[in-house]
């Protein structure tokens, strides 16, 4: 996959899932260097883990979404989605580093991250500030 579709189709998701008020506060495709596949990784605005009807609702809206032809024209599904906590080494280090808010990206890559090494990367949304390393 062209990494302009992944940031278009996830920028597209991020601003819908914002409309219907489950803002993430966080999002990045990740590039799994073992299995070459993108996730885009999420960290909710709350913890949806915690319920599991939370945790529902938030993966049937992203299946919902993604079903849409409007918004995605790709193939991407909601397996390509993975849900990460805050304290995640990698998000807490990038969640310092960067803000990115509007629909904008950073681009990384060959880099490791509070132990984490990430082949590749996109960072379309990082709105978490002080976060403990």
């Amino acid at each position: 996959m062209d990494k302009e579709t992944l940031v278009r189709v996830g920028h597209d998701l991020l601003e819908r899932l914002d409309d219907d008020g489950l803002r993430p506060k966080f999002a990045m495709w990740v590039l799994n260097s073992e299995t070459q596949v993108w996730k885009l990784w999420i960290v909710p605005e709350k913890d949806v883990t915690k319920k599991e009807e939370d945790y529902r609702h938030f993966f049937r809206k992203i299946s919902q979404i993604l079903s849409e032809k409007s918004i995605n024209d790709t193939g991407i599904d909601v397996s390509a989605i993975q849900l990460v906590k805050q304290d995640n080494p990698a998000v807490k280090a990038l969640g310092n580093a960067f803000q990115v808010s509007t629909r904008s990206s950073i681009h990384i890559g060959n880099s490791t991250y509070n132990g984490y090494y990430m082949l590749d990367g996109i960072v379309l949304r990082s709105e978490l500030t002080n976060i403990a390393a």
